[in-house]
């Protein structure tokens, strides 16, 4: 298989649609309105970004590290780990408020003061 085929037989075309009549570019020739690219469906960036997007959904999937691993066929997890798992934004905001209930859940009752107080103490009671 030539994978430069399968790019521009398969994924271009698939990835090419017109937003009103979901028809590919070379379809739409008969269509009655003009072609509009549906920017809802993702560009092609290459094969590195594929597998890159591959390994970033399994692990947010729950898919674990060594199987992801396995799969796109490394030597090493910290490979795979570094290169081709990319957390988003909506991963790093869900950390953020799961570690800011853990500090309300620590504050409450313990009567030590705010956050910034029991974070920085020195600091705040100077």
């Amino acid at each position: 298989m030539d994978l430069n085929n399968l790019v521009n037989r398969v994924i271009v075309p698939a990835l090419t649609r017109c937003v009103d009549c979901r028809k590919g570019k070379d379809e739409h020739v008969s269509a009655d309105h003009e072609f509009k690219q549906d920017e809802k469906l993702p560009k092609w960036h290459g094969w590195h970004a594929a597998r890159r997007g591959l390994g970033t959904n399994l692990y947010r999937l729950g898919v674990p590290e060594k199987t992801i691993q396995a799969i796109l066929r490394h030597a090493n997890v910290s490979t795979t780990a570094t290169y081709y798992i990319k957390t988003a934004a909506a991963d790093a905001q869900a950390a953020m408020a799961k570690l800011e209930t853990e500090l309300i859940g620590q504050q409450t009752g313990n009567g030590r003061g705010s956050t910034s107080e029991r974070l920085e103490p020195e600091r705040s009671r100077n």
